[in-house]
């Protein structure tokens, strides 16, 4: 990643840019930016934040400027996408993905600066968008290779949320979920498989060829957790190791008033029930707010139903079968009550899909989870809640040993 750019023979740093891009893309900034006919002011005030930060050279007219051209550049390579079918030659422009994250919008996503003032849990097994594996090129031959550029980046997301008045929770994944054995085996053969693949691609120089075919089956290295857990205690940061799956504490401490907010890169935090959900968290503190209620409002669902839906279209617990995605599940989970018997009755149905998708729909209500509170563990949701599940034992055993 370039340190620095220049822009009309200034040179810009790196983080200054993210600087920039955060305080413009603040959501004040933006309808100040709309609505005042005087926009001086507001690019003064602009520069004035780098210049707290301790760019003090930075006055309104370079960062009007800069802004300008990268805004320039991206609607570029955009159209030029937009003509070749996406097939185009041409370079993605630096901090292109920043500025799609601020000039695009989608249904029931909330484009924002990250909140300030505020408790967030965050998934310390996927933090933000710059830790996803296919955004860090791993050396095959040195293990651990990645660790210190994942541990850079991570560093620098503690310094986005001090920035912003942020009370990080970091939660870490704990054991491996009974409920998911398979899930984890077949993960193991995935990644065999692939790496022996991505030595080749890497041999012959396709270096980003090769990261994206580990990113589709490596998860996060022990070491590097253990690096970002050194970063959490030399900085007095707070976290959490969950008793299992790192989602249902993320869940629970956010259902029970911990936090204001999660940010993750997992969708699986929706279907556990999470209200407020800050996902693609870039460095330069731009992410999406997805809000449950409105989306369970556009999609016409209950929160049962939800959860009903994203599990008959396949999730880590319960694969789908064929036939089966994402519309046709909430097309059938909205209009048969007896769904399941009817998804049962299907052809491509495995003979005991019943009572898998039932012990799938048990982890994400009753997985256990650490209390913060007092260090025991509880299930997210009371067996007594869901009188059909309390009864069989094998549906507990599925969701964790209780009490841990």
């Amino acid at each position: 990643m370039a340190t620095e750019t220049k822009t009309r023979g200034r040179v810009w740093e790196h983080k200054e840019t993210l600087l920039l891009l955060e305080k413009w893309g603040d959501e004040n900034i933006q309808l100040k930016l709309k609505s005042c006919r005087r926009k001086k002011s507001i690019w003064l005030e602009i520069a004035a934040y780098l210049r707290a930060a301790g760019y003090e050279d930075r006055d309104d007219s370079s960062c009007k400027t800069r802004i300008h051209t990268l805004i320039s550049a991206y609607r570029s390579y955009k159209d030029e996408c937009t003509k070749t079918g996406n097939a185009t030659s041409k370079k993605k422009p630096a901090f292109f993905d920043e500025v799609d994250q601020l000039m695009s919008d989608k249904p029931c996503t909330k484009r924002k600066a990250i909140i300030k003032s505020a408790t967030i849990s965050i998934d310390g097994d996927g933090d933000g968008e710059e830790t996803k594996a296919e955004n860090v090129e791993p050396n095959l031959n040195i293990p651990g290779s990645s660790n210190e550029r994942v541990q850079d980046i991570c560093s620098s997301y503690s310094e986005l949320m001090d920035r912003n008045n942020i009370t990080p929770l970091i939660v870490f994944d704990g054991l491996l979920l009974p409920g998911k054995k398979e899930g984890h085996e077949k993960r193991a053969r995935l990644w065999a498989g692939n790496k022996d693949k991505a030595e080749i691609l890497y041999r012959i120089g396709m270096v980003a060829e090769g990261n994206k075919l580990l990113a589709a089956a490596s998860g996060v290295e022990h070491s590097m957790v253990l690096g970002f857990i050194e970063i959490c205690r030399k900085k007095s940061i707070d976290y959490v190791v969950a008793p299992y799956e790192a989602d249902a504490e993320l869940a629970f401490l956010l259902t029970q008033g911990h936090a204001d907010f999660v940010i993750s890169e997992d969708s699986d935090l929706l279907a556990y029930g999470c209200k407020k959900v800050l996902f693609k968290l870039k460095l330069s503190g731009q992410c999406q707010l997805i809000e449950l209620d409105k989306a369970l409002q556009h999609l016409q669902l209950s929160q049962k139903n939800f959860l009903n839906m994203c599990i008959v279209a396949g999730y880590d617990y319960l694969d789908s079968f064929r036939g089966i995605g994402i519309n046709k599940s909430r097309k059938l989970i909205s209009n048969e009550s007896n769904f399941l018997s009817v998804l049962q009755g299907m052809s491509h149905a495995p003979k005991e899909y019943s009572s898998e998708f039932l012990k799938a729909k048990a982890i994400f209500l009753h997985q256990m989870v650490i209390n913060p509170l007092n260090g025991t563990t509880v299930p997210l949701m009371r067996w007594e809640d869901t009188p059909n599940f309390q009864k069989t034992k094998e549906y507990h055993i599925t969701c964790g040993k209780y009490p841990f």
